[in-house]
């Protein structure tokens, strides 16, 4: 079976520097999977999940709605700092959605143009602080932690984004019940190698959005055995729902009992 600690050991193989220890086996079931049908469906001939996603979450935007036949909420912040949404607006729909007792993420699109590596460390640790203030145990209970969309064309470079998904590892690893981390980038903007040391500190919530994202992603599964992928799609591309889950190997995300895939809305959640 496959736990976080797991993850943390893979992850301190991938990467030169050390991480912390601690990650631990988390409640409701979070990321526990047969691992050897993950990686039985890994180096399978015609690629599919297995299991398969049998429930979606959904982008919103601060202040938008819930996406019809959705079972969980991703809070869509975009850059936030100079840029749309503000950190405050981030913070109370996350612990909104999470105190109606909704699975939650919160997505963050770090760019140059709305702030500094630095500054989204800041955020980072801010909304973690205002997320476990007000909503207590509801967030060890619903709040998935962080996913963060890192993209070539936002000003920053693969390095900084490694610098910060640390920061954010370092952040989350500790916290108690089910949060933690996830990345969604493209996989297509990046080189293998450069995907998979921006994914190294958690989870994998990756674009699958056309023919070219589904090499990079099996060859992830293929080349360095990490084969669990909360796939996101988005309505009108190549892929669609089941469409996406059903070119990539290995097995769904497993989390709140249940395997999962992700849909973005453009523009989120209107």
């Amino acid at each position: 079976m496959i736990t976080r600690t797991q993850i943390s050991a893979t992850a301190s193989k991938r990467r030169a520097r050390r991480l912390p220890h601690g990650r631990r086996t988390v409640g409701l079931g979070l990321l526990v999977l047969a691992i050897g049908a993950g990686l039985a469906a890994g180096v399978a001939s015609a690629p599919a999940q297995s299991p398969g996603p049998s429930l979606f979450m959904a982008d919103a935007r601060p202040g938008g709605g819930w996406m019809a036949g959705s079972s969980g909420m991703v809070v869509e912040g975009l850059g936030m700092g100079s840029c749309t949404y503000s950190l405050s607006s981030v913070e109370a729909w996350t612990v909104t959605w999470v105190n109606y007792g909704y699975d939650t993420f919160t997505e963050i699109s770090p760019q140059s143009g709305c702030g500094t590596i630095s500054q989204y460390e800041t955020w980072l640790s801010q909304v973690k602080s205002y997320v476990e203030s007000n909503a207590g145990n509801n967030a060890h209970n619903y709040w998935g932690g962080f996913m963060l969309d890192e993209e070539t064309g936002w000003g920053f470079s693969a390095s900084q984004y490694e610098t910060l998904n640390a920061y954010a590892y370092n952040v989350m690893a500790g916290t108690p019940g089910v949060s933690f981390l996830a990345t969604e980038n493209r996989p297509v903007q990046w080189s293998l190698g450069v995907w998979n040391a921006l994914i190294a500190d958690g989870w994998i919530a990756p674009q699958v959005y056309s023919t070219y994202d589904p090499p990079i992603v099996n060859g992830e599964c293929s080349t360095y055995g990490i084969c669990i992928n909360m796939v996101t799609w988005e309505s009108g591309t190549t892929y669609s729902q089941s469409g996406a889950s059903n070119v990539i190997n290995g097995a769904a995300w497993y989390g709140w009992g249940s395997y999962w895939e992700n849909v973005y809305r453009s523009p989120a959640g209107t």
